[in-house]
């Protein structure tokens, strides 16, 4: 299992304005889901986005990085799916 690690510019203040319910899903797809299988779990980006990955949660998605080499995943991003990649 790989371990999650929430990056620097994360923007926490976004994430607290989600729906609660949302926050839950969000949060137990991070554990269950994301950390377990982070390749199976969201698609390869390209172009600028190249080395990042993204995957759905209801409207929301989350922007991640894979270390493999640290066994480490650092989320980016967690926004709704028409503003996350501005």
């Amino acid at each position: 299992m790989y371990q999650v690690i929430f990056e620097k510019n994360f923007n926490k203040k976004y994430f607290e304005k989600i729906p609660k319910d949302y926050q839950e899903k969000i949060k137990l797809f991070i554990e269950n889901r994301l950390a377990p299988h982070p390749h199976e779990s969201g698609k390869p980006l390209k172009g600028d986005l190249d080395e990042k990955w993204s995957t759905r949660v209801g409207i929301y998605r989350i922007l991640y990085k894979i270390c493999k080499s640290k066994v480490v995943i650092f989320i980016i991003k967690i926004e709704h799916r028409k503003d996350v990649y501005g």
